[in-house]
């Protein structure tokens, strides 16, 4: 493996090359300038403050030994839109400041384009969030931007990517063509922080093997259509995977350390969704090759929703299987056979009241993964979340995650304006 490797010394994960940027949004904004002379400007954003408890104490050396945690943020957006609606650019950055954390203090450009929508057919060039899927517990497809961990636990935030994406309307479902000029490595807990495994991951020692690289060019294709009942995409990526295997090594202070090895990969993907009254069922698949394996994965289940019950209160149950191929001594993952079971609570009143809980359960050793999240509004643009999260200390059965003592409640403030 090695030999046909190349090393990122000394790289620091800065939030994107803004000379690329740069580069592709100054081509952009002068097409923009030419087609829309006037328009209209929306200036919004988010600000909170997030208080992390930590419910025990550390379990590896080096970590910061206070339980209570501060996190500041900041999302500011501004969106333009022109007068005939067929131009529009969107910038929106997210700044964000951790008193012990230094893995979550980072600033980060989520969406920076321009977008012309045509007849039929849009182009987006710039930075941008892209969702693929329709499973809760784990999104398999969701390939195109690089999962931001420091955000949070259960994989849910996005870092922003550098694309071109053409989206073509047909009476035979949309097509959507990216290409990616710009790949950005994971984002992993430092030595002091929570929330990392007892061996500590190397953030500026990346191996890249096979072609793969910063500056690789990826590409992606994406079919969606409304069939009936049935909500189908199907995906197709070429390019540097978003998740890293590891290896152990030492660094130059003799310190063992594991460091990720990224390397270019195929994946097909499908994520589809059946709609029958109150039930919708789902699944997530991938085939994935990589230079000398392959393996496939899934996620398959159902959600069940009752209307109506006291009133204007919704209940969904969730249920949902989990299966992962992969050789999780080098690429480790939880989900290797388990099981998710949850349920999503909508009060449907003035103040968007919600609260989903769920539990993803490995099947071998009855290990898992708890989550609980709060919503509601508490006055004009003021909402406040509540989160709890468990592990137990057996959810790898193949490989140490080291994460058992960071149970933690947060509680957060968000103003939004």
């Amino acid at each position: 493996m090695t030999s046909s490797a190349t090393r990122c010394n000394g790289c620091a994960d800065a939030s994107m090359s803004f000379a690329v940027v740069r580069h592709l949004l100054g081509i952009s904004l002068l097409v923009w300038s030419g087609a829309a002379a006037a328009g209209e400007w929306d200036v919004q954003g988010v600000v909170g403050a997030e208080s992390r408890l930590f419910l025990n104490a550390p379990a590896h050396p080096g970590q910061e030994s206070a339980r209570l945690d501060l996190t500041v943020t900041a999302v500011p957006e501004f969106h333009f839109v022109s007068d005939g609606g067929d131009d529009r650019v969107s910038i929106v950055a997210m700044i964000r400041k951790d008193r012990i954390d230094a893995a979550r203090s980072f600033t980060d450009l989520k969406e920076l384009y321009w977008l012309h929508i045509g007849d039929g057919w849009d182009v987006r060039i710039g930075v941008d969030r892209v969702f693929w899927g329709v499973t809760e517990s784990r999104h398999l497809v969701d390939i195109i931007n690089q999962t931001d961990l420091s955000g949070d636990l259960a994989e849910e935030d996005r870092l922003g990517q550098l694309m071109i994406n053409l989206g073509v309307q047909t009476g035979a479902g949309d097509f959507n063509l990216l290409a990616m000029p710009r790949f950005r490595p994971r984002r992993f807990p430092e030595q002091a922080d929570r929330l990392r495994p007892g061996i500590v991951i190397d953030n500026d020692n990346e191996v890249f093997i096979g072609g793969a690289g910063k500056d690789h060019f990826d590409i992606a294709l994406r079919y969606f259509n409304v069939i009936g009942d049935y909500d189908v995409g199907l995906s197709w990526f070429h390019g540097v995977s978003r998740e890293p295997s590891f290896l152990l090594q030492f660094n130059a202070q003799n310190e063992l350390r594991l460091v990720s090895v990224y390397e270019v990969i195929d994946q097909a993907g499908a994520d589809i969704q059946l709609t029958r009254g109150p039930f919708l069922w789902k699944l997530e698949a991938i085939e994935r090759w990589i230079t000398d394996d392959r393996f496939s994965a899934m996620v398959a289940g159902v959600e069940y929703t009752m209307y109506g019950i006291r009133g204007n209160t919704d209940l969904g149950l969730l249920f949902e299987y989990l299966r992962d191929g992969r050789d999780a001594l080098t690429m480790p993952t939880p989900f290797d056979d388990d099981v998710f079971v949850g349920a999503r609570l909508t009060l449907n009143d003035v103040d968007d009241t919600s609260m989903l809980a769920g539990a993803i359960i490995d099947t071998d050793s009855g290990a898992g993964f708890f989550s609980l999240e709060f919503e509601t509004r508490i006055a004009d643009g003021l909402t406040l979340d509540l989160e709890l999260r468990a592990v137990d200390d057996g959810i790898g059965k193949q490989f140490d995650f080291g994460i058992g003592n960071d149970d933690y409640a947060a509680l957060s403030l968000e103003y939004s304006f």
